[in-house]
């Protein structure tokens, strides 16, 4: 009896501990991140990734991400058919925390279009526009994202939006996406992609008036890229005929998965170690 009491009390101490801990890792993610962007730019790489959100509002990937680096202000979002990354180039550098967890948002389609909207409006003619974005809160009902516009003509103009926390989905697209950025494609201008998953990319160019690339990474991956604002993936997935097949499949993903995480650099590393 004593023995079993004493077994107890140790696991409500671990438990104590535990949950002492979960609590102490929630108050050290605290976001205070900053920085300052072209609002242009911003409302462009905004505009070309909403496309990519997929239409279904009950879908895990029904979210636009934001991840904060030094260089660049990475907009990202995926369909599960479709993933694209934009970069906007940060003004002198951005303010981040250095906890992966820390560094990344989510924003619903809802309030990205808002502060679209709001980047938009900055005249173009502008002398230097400039808006700036700043981060801050604990925990999902806390976090807020504050835009100000720094142009003269709407300075002291401001939005306040509610934003979430990042998820594995948003991880999982950009260590996709960073990894693939680096391979070497087997042909160049296929036409082998499917025209819906085409026509999403074409409408993403347009923001930028640039011309698309389309290279072959295998017979139903392809990279589709814009210059150096975008890149992004379109996948033509193929349905298994039985279990056996499935299994076979599931086991050439996660081979090529664990390939391409050894292999990964940048942002799309930072993530994953984090989220691991």
């Amino acid at each position: 009896m004593n023995a079993k009491k004493d077994a107890d009390d140790h696991l409500a101490v671990v438990k104590g501990f535990m949950d002492g801990k979960q609590a102490r890792e929630t108050r050290r993610i605290t976001r205070d991140l900053g920085t300052r962007i072209d609002p242009v730019n911003l409302t462009q790489a905004l505009a070309a990734a909403l496309p990519h959100v997929p239409k279904d509002t009950e879908s895990s990937n029904y979210m636009v991400g934001l991840v904060f680096t030094r260089e660049n202000l990475l907009t990202v979002t995926t369909s599960g058919l479709t993933m694209i990354v934009c970069k906007t180039a940060t003004i002198d550098g951005a303010r981040v925390t250095g906890d992966v967890f820390a560094d990344s948002i989510m924003l619903s389609p809802t309030m990205a279009t808002q502060l679209m909207g709001f980047a938009g409006l900055t005249p173009k003619e502008s002398w230097d526009p400039e808006m700036e974005l700043t981060v801050t809160g604990v925990g999902p009902e806390k976090i807020r994202i504050r835009a100000t516009d720094r142009t003269g003509l709407f300075e002291g103009k401001s939005i306040t939006l509610p934003v979430n926390e990042p998820t594995q989905a948003l991880a999982r697209a950009v260590q996709i996406l960073e990894s693939m950025a680096g391979q070497n494609p087997r042909s160049t201008r296929t036409t082998d992609v499917p025209a819906d998953r085409l026509k999403v990319f074409l409408d993403s160019s347009k923001k930028f008036g640039g011309e698309i690339e389309i290279e072959e990474i295998t017979a139903s991956l392809w990279r589709v890229s814009c210059g150096k604002r975008f890149y992004g993936l379109a996948t033509n997935p193929v349905t298994p005929a039985d279990e056996q097949e499935k299994m076979l499949v599931a086991d050439t993903r996660r081979q090529n998965r664990d390939g391409w995480s050894a292999a990964l650099s940048g942002v799309g590393q930072e993530l994953v170690r984090g989220f691991q």
